[in-house]
């Protein structure tokens, strides 16, 4: 049946009704409208320090830009120095020395650099001695009330490329861990004489029999030339060594150090009869 006009009319009034109920749910009271204002402002600060920590954020990630290229470049280099601590790994000796005794080298940097060049000499000084090389530290000796603290002798332990120049029958069986060994058993016995000496002569507490020895090689060796001024030691003291024992291997490596500028070998009459002084260089 079709809508009359009155029907129209009741269902406009009608929708027109619902529409001012709606808006009538939605009217604040006067004791809610400050609190409604407060909720605004709140909402209003919040957004605003999002938006400053937006900006700040903004800032940061523009600052990490600018700085890329800087951290690229550190990569690169840190990635060329690894490469050379790993050529430098590969290339060191094989036998470094033992215990608490450090080798008579500056710096790592001076020995690899020594070592390349070939210039490895190093000054050192006597513990009983003046040393001869003017480069050297001198004796307490020669301060009074004054005590030096002493080099340690010297240990230039030798490179592959040095032990492959020499002949093959004087390296026949000697291998470079071996060859470093013999190195490190000079430098031990030398210190080891040069403190025996040290005590003698500061009348500290030793044994009868190294006292007289000490004293034997006061007068007989400690101030000969050649011998002044260094390390060194005699065959007595290579009883007690590791690998530079007085055999058929000793002799070689004594031959071998000889010849690779690590020992020279000095003759001289002692007690009467002509004996080997190995001093280091």
């Amino acid at each position: 049946m079709p809508a009359t006009a009155f029907d129209q009319l009741v269902e406009a009034f009608s929708g027109k009704l619902s529409e001012l109920k709606s808006i009538t749910l939605l009217r604040l009271e006067e004791s809610s409208i400050d609190l409604f204002r407060k909720d605004v402002t709140d909402l209003e600060d919040t957004v605003r320090s999002l938006e400053h920590n937006l900006r700040k954020i903004q800032s940061y990630i523009a600052q990490e830009r600018q700085a890329l290229p800087k951290v690229e470049a550190m990569v690169e280099a840190c990635s060329a120095q690894h490469e050379q601590l790993l050529f430098i790994s590969q290339h060191l000796p094989a036998f470094l020395p033992g215990g608490s005794i450090a080798p008579a080298v500056t710096s790592s940097v001076d020995f690899l650099h020594a070592s390349h060049s070939g210039e490895t000499e190093h000054p050192a000084a006597n513990d009983e001695n003046v040393p001869s090389n003017p480069r050297s530290r001198p004796n307490s000796a020669d301060m009074p009330g004054e005590k030096k603290k002493r080099a340690p002798p010297p240990r230039r332990f030798v490179m592959n490329d040095e032990l492959s120049s020499l002949s093959a029958y004087m390296t026949a069986r000697l291998t470079l861990e071996k060859v470093n060994a013999a190195v490190d058993d000079a430098a031990t016995m030398a210190e080891g004489v040069g403190r025996m000496l040290a005590t003698a002569r500061g009348r500290g507490k030793m044994a009868t029999h190294d006292r007289k020895r000490a004293q034997m090689l006061m007068v007989n060796v400690a101030g000969k030339e050649g011998v002044k001024g260094h390390y060194w030691f005699m065959e007595a003291d290579m009883k007690n060594a590791s690998i530079l024992r007085p055999d058929k291997t000793g002799k070689s490596l004594l031959t071998v150090l000889r010849h690779l500028g690590r020992l020279h070998e000095v003759r001289l009459s002692v007690e009467g009869s002509m004996q080997p002084v190995y001093v280091l260089q």
